[in-house]
């Protein structure tokens, strides 16, 4: 179980380390240094251009980035959405568990932990699988944003209006 909370607190500084080491506020261009213009923010927008190319408009092509991101984390949407439901469906459960440990002394709360934890074994529920899909898609997004709203700081992409 420690293993596991170090695990998520690394992936928690990880992403907001690289949500938050950008020129925020300059644009982005193909020579911009740092970890997350060339590998997050770039690529993102190398694809936009790409699909503004192909479908003619910015506006379409933000749209088709937007559903390819959207079908490439779909894996980990579901994940997440199974476990929210796995631990909705134990919830009666976990609140006998709650009424039947109610007092706070310490051997209690031990005893009541235990119990949890056995509970959650048995039903083969993880409380944090809700919580790591979310890490995941937090850096993919947020470069997305950066990578449309730095675009349209770059004088060389014009967007002009969203789908003309």
């Amino acid at each position: 179980m420690n293993k596991r909370i170090s695990l998520l607190i690394l992936l928690v500084a990880s992403a907001l380390l690289l949500s938050g080491c950008t020129e925020y506020n300059q644009p982005i261009y193909e020579t911009s240094e740092g970890f997350w213009n060339e590998f997050i923010v770039w690529p993102l927008v190398s694809l936009i251009v790409l699909f503004k190319d192909l479908l003619g408009t910015y506006g379409l092509a933000i749209i088709a980035v937007t559903v390819i991101i959207r079908l490439a984390i779909l894996p980990l949407m579901i994940k997440q959405t199974k476990s929210s439901k796995r631990m909705q469906e134990i919830q009666p459960e976990m609140q006998k568990l709650r009424e039947k440990y109610k007092s706070k002394d310490a051997v209690t709360q031990r005893e009541y932990q235990q119990a949890m934890q056995k509970l959650l074994q048995d039903n083969n529920v993880n409380p944090l699988a809700g919580c790591f899909p979310v890490i995941v898609q937090m850096p993919i997004l947020i470069g997305f944003y950066h990578a449309i709203n730095r675009m349209n700081m770059t004088p060389e992409i014009d967007l002009g209006a969203f789908l003309i």
